[in-house]
């Protein structure tokens, strides 16, 4: 079935509406950069690589990934970006300038969550030759105007997605200094720094503070790591309880907007026969991603599916909160990556994971206090993670209806 393309459109291939730049490349190795330290970035498939003193172009562009590019997943990942000012560009990026009667930014935008998948070169670097990208194909208003509007209202979206972006790296630095102050000084019963510090094998601590194993604050592990519907004689469906996998698991939050599958009653009842996920109860992802660490929202009733753990705590030692955000903390993930195995997806094995030293004030009354302050901006995080993740699907919906003619913008 051919495609219907609106009469105020047409379509064009990249060749026709970008000059290709890919003959000017110039790869530099390693040292040939070394000896080039400077402040104009040097490019590659997927962004800087580097940072030299010299420059090849000097205006705006498109580079699109040779090779190396995020190709498999390019609904979530952009396979293309723009650049402009001084800069150098590899031989793993296409370079693309846009010729006069075709509007930069709408090329862009058409180009950068494309799916190429269909003239990508196998092997195991998937590559995209220069020759098909010649043919890509792009829909275009025959209108400049028309282009230069579709490609406003998406530069407005993504202005604020640069901007909440670096409001959650901004809080993110935030909480790092104050967790390497807490982790290290505490907070007395003044809510002031503890004054008086023992050494311990994660450096100080306050007096009244211990150094432990994980195991020994953990009264209770879930682990259902391997097991399937299948190997239980069942399937997923037919059923609303919620199945957490290391894909929903992020760090400091569990992400419902991903995939989820969801099992039945019988599912729930064969499955988690060895205990009950709670409230805060902590939960961590064992490999693909390893480390991130969530804790149980609610109290609905959950499933353990795929590469992920809960503890239950000893609550006389150690409070939820408290220990989610030390098991968050650079004190915590330095032993994980440190004692980790594994090439393409780390793991860790879970006698040696217990093994791992956690840092806990003796009162709980302090823990609480500790917490409040982490939960307060980790609150704020989570928020504008929220945010960002409606932008980017506000983007992605607009991209759909506007880069295809199926709504049009006023001119």
């Amino acid at each position: 079935m051919s495609k219907v393309i609106p009469d105020y459109w047409k379509e064009i291939t990249v060749q026709e509406c970008c000059e290709i730049l890919d003959n000017q490349r110039i790869p530099l190795n390693s040292d040939e950069r070394y000896l080039m330290k400077g402040d104009i970035p040097y490019y590659g498939a997927n962004g800087v690589v580097d940072w030299i003193n010299d420059y090849i172009f000097d205006q705006e562009l498109i580079l699109i990934a040779e090779d190396g590019g995020n190709f498999e997943d390019y609904e979530n990942r952009a396979i293309a970006y723009k650049i402009s000012g001084k800069s150098w560009v590899n031989n793993h990026a296409h370079i693309l300038k846009v010729k006069l009667e075709y509007d930069y930014n709408f090329i862009f935008y058409s180009l950068e969550h494309k799916n190429v998948i269909n003239v990508i070169k196998g092997g195991t670097r998937s590559k995209l030759n220069q020759s098909e990208l010649k043919e890509i194909q792009i829909l275009s208003p025959k209108n400049v105007i028309e282009q230069q509007k579709i490609a406003s209202i998406l530069e407005n979206v993504d202005n604020n997605i640069d901007k909440t972006q670096e409001i959650i790296e901004k809080y993110g630095m935030m909480k790092q200094g104050l967790m390497n102050d807490l982790f290290t000084k505490g907070i007395d019963e003044n809510g002031k720094p503890h004054t008086e510090f023992k050494d311990s094998e994660l450096g100080i601590i306050p007096n009244n503070w211990d150094e432990v194993t994980l195991e020994s604050v953990i009264s209770k592990i879930l682990d259902f790591r391997g097991k399937t519907p299948k190997k239980i004689g069942m399937e997923w469906g037919n059923g609303e309880i919620t199945a957490l996998s290391a894909n929903n698991v992020e760090m400091g939050n569990i992400n419902f907007e991903k995939e989820t599958y969801y099992g039945s009653e019988d599912l729930y009842d064969k499955w988690m026969n060895r205990g009950d996920c709670e409230f805060k109860d902590i939960i961590m992802t064992m490999e693909a991603p390893l480390g991130n660490i969530a804790q149980i929202p609610d109290n609905r009733r959950y499933i353990l599916s795929q590469r992920v753990i809960l503890f239950k705590l000893n609550i006389n030692k150690v409070k939820n909160d408290y220990l989610a955000h030390f098991l968050r903390s650079d004190y915590f993930q330095g032993q994980l990556i440190k004692y980790s195995s594994g090439t393409t997806a780390k793991g860790i094995q879970q006698s040696q994971l217990l093994k791992l030293k956690v840092k806990i004030p003796k009162l709980i009354s302090e823990q609480n206090k500790i917490s409040e302050v982490l939960n307060s901006i980790e609150d704020k995080i989570q928020s504008e993670k929220k945010y960002l993740y409606k932008l980017q699907k506000i983007k992605t919906g607009l991209m759909q209806d506007l880069l295809t003619g199926k709504v049009r913008v006023k001119t």
